[in-house]
C-alpha cells in the first residue's frame, strides 16, 4: 500500500469515526489516535514474529509447526 492509499483510508477511517460518534469530534479523534497505535503496534508485533520465525531452526520446530509454516 503506497502512502496516499494509506492517507486516504485515514481519511475515510476519520470521518466514520466522526458518524459514529454522532459528530462528538473529541471522541473520534480520540478512538482514531488509539486505533493507529494499535496499528502500529500490530505492524511491530508481525516485525518480530517474521524475526523469530527466520531465525528458527526447522530441526527444532515441531511437526505441526513445521507444516503450518511450511518449513520443509
Amino acid at each position: 500500500m503506497n502512502s496516499q492509499e494509506f492517507l486516504n483510508y485515514c481519511y475515510l477511517l476519520r470521518r466514520y469515526l466522526q458518524v459514529k460518534h454522532d459528530g462528538d469530534s473529541c471522541a473520534a479523534k480520540t478512538s482514531f489516535i488509539t486505533l493507529m497505535y494499535r496499528l502500529e503496534e500490530l505492524f511491530h508485533l508481525s516485525e518480530d514474529i517474521v524475526r523469530i520465525y527466520m531465525d528458527l531452526n526447522p530441526q527444532n520446530a515441531g511437526q505441526l509447526f513445521v507444516e503450518l509454516f511450511d518449513l520443509s
